[in-house]
């Protein structure tokens, strides 16, 4: 990443994380529920978004860079294949196939960063919801109490 931004506003409760990859831009977002204003904080929307951003940052890459240049050469292998005077032993094929393990490859890892991501996002979501749930409760001890 070349460069990470935030922004939050704390009247509407949005965080906006702004991530910069070379010449793309992803952004996560982040809302404040209406029910959890009571323990409304930047630092909350910030992560939230950012774990949103990274997603958007792990689609964009596997979207628009490793399935395009994947299916291009796996494309262009099935033409040489064809061809009655291709070689499958020759350098182009083997050279072809390096790239398509490579570009394989590179898909599985940018699944495996998406599904760490997302398991992030959603785990923190989880820990966050039921450390509110404590804090209330708490509150409405002392409020009996």
């Amino acid at each position: 990443m070349n460069n990470i931004s935030f922004n939050w506003d704390e009247k509407t409760g949005q965080s906006v994380c702004t991530l910069i990859d070379k010449d793309k831009i992803y952004q996560g977002f982040a809302w404040c529920r209406e029910e959890d204003r009571d323990l409304m904080s930047e630092k909350t929307g910030c992560t939230i978004a950012e774990y949103r951003a990274y997603i958007a940052w792990a689609k964009g890459v596997r979207d628009n860079e490793i399935k395009p240049k994947l299916a291009a050469l796996k494309e262009f292998k099935n033409i040489i294949n064809q061809s009655s005077k291709c070689d499958p032993e020759s350098y182009v094929p083997k050279m072809l196939d390096r790239q398509i393990n490579q570009y394989e490859e590179a898909l599985r890892v940018i699944k495996d960063t998406l599904n760490h991501f997302k398991g992030g996002l959603n785990s923190y979501l989880k820990n966050k919801a039921e450390f509110y749930e404590k804090i209330r409760k708490n509150r409405n001890k002392d409020k009996i109490g």
